[in-house]
């Protein structure tokens, strides 16, 4: 209890990017970007919520399965990647970026009564202790 009261608390970061989400897409065919926004809806559903499984849970098919209502804006560009050998070209992906409606997504996992993480976050904090036969001893940077 008293190291709760000593150690200052974890400073937060703002997430700014938590209706968006680009991902590869095979061509600009509407059969391959309605495959790309649901995908694109289930990551988005991940960073909302903080689960990985979430996607997956019976509350959050209703919102998948209706994945493009939620799409306010959308675009697609080409990425290059890295060659794998120094003589090939770097090779070129189609990729989908998408921005979903966040008012409407909170509305609905409100309603199915999912909990939202908002944009203000922890950052990561670790400690490390070890314990060996002369006691307990932190580990520092140093």
């Amino acid at each position: 209890m008293l190291l709760l009261c000593v150690v200052p608390g974890a400073p937060a970061i703002t997430v700014s990017d938590l209706y968006e989400d680009e991902i590869p897409v095979a061509d600009q065919s509407t059969a391959a970007r309605k495959q790309a926004v649901s995908g694109a809806l289930r990551r988005v559903l991940i960073k909302l919520t903080g689960d990985r499984r979430s996607p997956d849970r019976m509350a959050l098919s209703p919102i998948l399965r209706l994945a493009e209502d939620y799409v306010q804006q959308y675009r697609y560009a080409e990425a290059e990647l890295p060659a794998i050998g120094e003589s090939e070209r770097l090779a070129k992906e189609l990729r989908l970026w998408v921005r979903f409606d966040g008012i409407a997504l909170n509305r609905d996992l409100r309603d199915s009564s999912v909990a939202v993480w908002g944009r203000e976050r922890p950052s990561t904090l670790a400690w490390l202790v070890v314990g060996d036969a002369s006691g307990r001893n932190w580990i520092t940077a140093e």
